[in-house]
């Protein structure tokens, strides 16, 4: 592609992420980016700023975190609330040749503990609320020093109170040496740390080249994953090496979705299967959010072929397509491919009331499915057991209202916590149904009522 900036940020000294805002301003300052939300660090910049902008805004937090005391080579673990302050902040941190270490802000406080005496020792970035939630973690004993971004708390280090700290120069690491440090979803426990180096995200990156080089002319790119997560900064470093404007969502609520892509026209949208699936009923939206979507871009788990349907029959560009890419934090992504439209899932498609469907062992081995509804609606009875007559094998379905499903900071379903608590609820059910017959026994021919059966 003319003029490589892409080149230039992975060239023999490697892809580093501190220096990616500038580059692109380099190339063209007024790339602009628009957010649903307004950064923690500075919410006087609005939400909409050029790349140029946002180049100076690193450089300034760059400085400021250098006269913190954070030098090269030493942990920044950053634990904030969900915003795209956590990618800006870690951009700022990496400037300075630190290694920023990406913590969700959906993990608990005794996981952050765990994590922390994994680093030996990190510095901590957070904010107040964070800072407030991990009191009883005893965070200040497991970092070097705890900085805050704005606000003050005894004990901690205020971004705020380093305004106008004197800059500092990119410091640029070895190819090899540890650039960045994420962690896995936990869906089977506690996360392991994934480390990244400035080699690394050339091999990451050219699954989305290749989907970037399908593009004729440039489309606005919206983007909605964890601000933690390794693709976060792979989409940032393509998009703001191709100037392309950008898109950041926050706010996964349909409503405010169908409003922000309906004012903003994406071309492509890089999302978790789990919100896209969240936005399926948008497909017959009056608004029309998705039509002028030619690309859907979706990673971390298998998405539900209806979900795929649906948003491709509500795109009006010719062609539009689906594009799946199964990966790993450790090594990237493995292996992609294509959607079309006229796609369709048995049970879902049966159920379009059905916003989630999942699968685990009982308390006995048996298959229960877990479900939840659009606007958490109670389940027709009748139409499930229409829908699954083919399935005799699986137990009577669990109804949960969507907030209720125990996720990962990439909205995946944690399986094992989601067994763990039924299991506890079913064998309550157990008990209770044993209880009654105890008490009730009913004659011959006749049955406990059902309203002491049903759960």
């Amino acid at each position: 592609m003319e003029d490589d900036v892409i080149h230039n940020v992975m060239s023999k000294r490697g892809c580093h992420l501190g220096m990616v805002p500038e580059l692109a301003a380099a190339r063209n300052s007024s790339t602009l980016l628009t957010l649903d939300h307004d950064l923690g660090t500075s919410p006087e910049m609005g939400r909409r700023l050029t790349v140029a902008k946002l180049a100076r805004h690193v450089a300034d937090l760059a400085g400021r975190l250098w006269s913190a005391g954070i030098r090269p080579g030493e942990h920044v673990a950053i634990h904030e609330t969900a915003n795209f302050d956590v990618w800006v902040l870690a951009t700022a941190a990496a400037r300075i040749g630190a290694v920023p270490v990406m913590l969700s802000p959906a993990l608990t406080g005794p996981t952050i503990s765990a994590l922390l005496d994994r680093l030996d020792n990190p510095h901590l970035l957070t904010d107040a609320a964070k800072l407030d939630a991990l009191a009883d973690v005893g965070v200040a004993d497991r970092a070097n020093r705890v900085i805050i971004v704005t606000g003050h708390r005894p004990d901690a280090v205020s971004l705020t109170e380093l305004a106008g700290a004197p800059p500092v120069a990119p410091v640029f690491r070895e190819l090899e040496q540890p650039a960045l440090i994420t962690h896995t979803s936990g869906t089977t426990g506690l996360p392991k740390l994934v480390v990244h180096t400035a080699r690394t995200p050339r091999a990451r990156l050219r699954p989305q080249l290749f989907l970037l080089a399908l593009m004729r002319k440039r489309e606005t790119v919206a983007i909605h994953v964890s601000f933690v997560h390794s693709r976060m900064f792979a989409a940032m470093t393509l998009c703001l090496s191709r100037a392309m404007p950008v898109l950041l969502v926050n706010d996964s609520d349909p409503e405010e979705v169908a409003g922000f892509f309906s004012r903003y026209s994406p071309g492509l949208i890089e999302a978790l299967p789990n919100s896209f699936l969240e936005w399926e009923g948008l497909a017959s939206d009056p608004r029309k959010p998705f039509a002028s979507v030619k690309y859907f871009s979706s990673t971390f788990d298998a998405i539900h072929p209806r979900t795929i349907g649906r948003l491709l029959s509500s795109s009006e560009r010719r062609a539009p397509m689906f594009f799946q890419i199964y990966g790993q934090s450790g090594v990237g992504p493995a292996v992609g491919r294509p959607y079309f439209r006229r796609i369709e899932d048995l049970v879902l498609s049966r159920l379009v009331e059905l916003s989630e469907l999942v699968v685990v062992p009982g308390p006995e081995s048996e298959p229960v499915p877990v479900l939840c509804t659009n606007d958490d609606q109670p389940l027709d009875r009748n139409r499930w057991r229409a829908a699954v007559t083919e399935f005799p094998q699986l137990a009577d379905p669990i109804q949960l209202p969507r907030a209720e499903l125990p996720r990962t900071a990439t909205l995946k379903v944690q399986w094992i916590e989601l067994s763990r608590r039924l299991h506890g609820r079913l064998g309550q059910r157990r008990d209770s149904r044993s209880l009654i017959q105890r008490r009730f026994t009913p004659n011959r021919g006749t049955s406990v009522p059902s309203s002491y059966c049903e759960w």
